[in-house]
């Protein structure tokens, strides 16, 4: 009877956890305007310009507002303009809003929209730990040309993502460059410190021993 009832409790504490999770608020990244309402310049390295949604972009990531082929959405794409030729792997890392201290979320989705290239895209989520969470795929133009009707939407659900990575791989010969569009992700939370997720365990052990005792 107290193993019953410690694992239906877990069950019920996990299930709570998971519907807080999904309750959170969403943020979204166009690449229209910064975080500010400015337009971004064309072929400008993204970084912080949308901190105060929560993310930090890092690597050989650019916007891309002057293309005649997806104006006037604008788009991130992430290439290297020194080797074209050559797929390049860029990152964007979630954090509180408005500052630089470490966050976790539980969804990302966006929309490879756009390549150079008959490509494969990959996004990879990646824990505090850095240990791979999840990852998603899909055929960038698979027709081999630019038709906004043919773009799917890449999904990753799944809680404590502390940063994603853009990848991707030629399936023809030419250049490598894949630009995405509409970032959306739940707002970002703080990552507990260990003492602090130590401390919670620690607090839930003794609750669900003290009440297996009183059921016993």
């Amino acid at each position: 009877m107290t193993i019953g009832f410690l694992k239906t409790t877990l069950v019920s504490t996990s299930l709570l956890f998971a519907l807080a999770i999904h309750a959170q608020a969403s943020e979204i990244v166009n690449f229209d305007v910064d975080q500010f309402g400015a337009p971004v310049a064309n072929g400008a390295i993204l970084s912080a310009q949308y901190r105060n949604y929560g993310v930090v972009f890092t690597g050989q990531i650019y916007a891309n507002t002057e293309d005649a082929y997806i104006s006037p959405f604008n788009t991130a794409t992430f290439w290297n303009p020194s080797a074209p030729n050559l797929p390049v792997t860029a990152y964007a890392w979630f954090t509180a809003p408005g500052t630089d201290t470490a966050a976790i979320t539980d969804s990302v989705s966006l929309t490879p929209t756009d390549a150079s290239t008959l490509s494969l895209f990959t996004l990879t989520a990646y824990g505090v730990d850095g240990n791979v969470l999840a990852t998603a795929q899909t055929i960038v133009e698979p027709t081999g040309r630019y038709l906004p009707s043919e773009d799917e939407v890449v999904t990753i659900v799944v809680p404590g993502i502390r940063y994603v990575s853009f990848s991707g791989s030629l399936l023809a010969q030419g250049g490598f460059a894949i630009g995405f569009d509409n970032m959306t992700f739940s707002t970002p939370t703080s990552v507990p410190e260990p003492s602090t997720v130590s401390l919670l365990v620690l607090g839930a052990i003794a609750l669900l021993s003290r009440k297996a005792k009183n059921n016993a």
